[in-house]
């Protein structure tokens, strides 16, 4: 009976295990369709943390982000910039107490974001990549 218990309890852990490696959603990092910008993971990073203010283009390039807590922060936070969120967080205090930059607008979601970025070509963002439309041209996907 123990042994069947055992069996049925790995089964279950492996099975959860499967379910959650193919789960997980890609991240789709979005700009305006215009913006024929090549980018580096370099480049992004530079962006994304506010040490460059210009696409490799030159020009002006303005972030935004997604809501804090959000599953998809924290996974970009982790994947695309290092960092995870609550790290993130103390180096956007950082760079606020020192007057260096403010921290990027959060959008409600990727439809808020596609909208703004597809009107803006200033604007750069990520997105759950099963969410992409036309309004926006993707320029990396992790």
């Amino acid at each position: 009976m123990k042994i069947k218990k055992y069996t049925c309890l790995y089964l279950l852990v492996s099975l959860l295990w499967v379910v959650s490696v193919y789960a997980r959603a890609d991240i789709a990092i979005v700009v305006h369709p215009e913006n024929n910008s090549r980018f580096s993971d370099n480049d992004l990073k530079k962006i994304f943390l506010a040490k460059t203010k210009r696409f490799p283009s030159g020009k002006s390039a303005s972030v935004l982000d997604q809501m804090a807590g959000s599953a998809i922060r924290k996974t970009f936070s982790r994947k695309m910039l290092n960092r995870s969120e609550k790290k993130l967080t103390a180096y956007w205090s950082r760079l606020i107490f020192t007057g260096k930059a403010l921290p990027p607008k959060a959008v409600h979601d990727d439809r808020e974001m596609m909208r703004l970025v597809g009107r803006n070509p200033k604007l750069i963002g990520y997105i759950d990549a099963s969410s992409v439309d036309s309004t926006v041209r993707v320029i990396k996907v992790f």
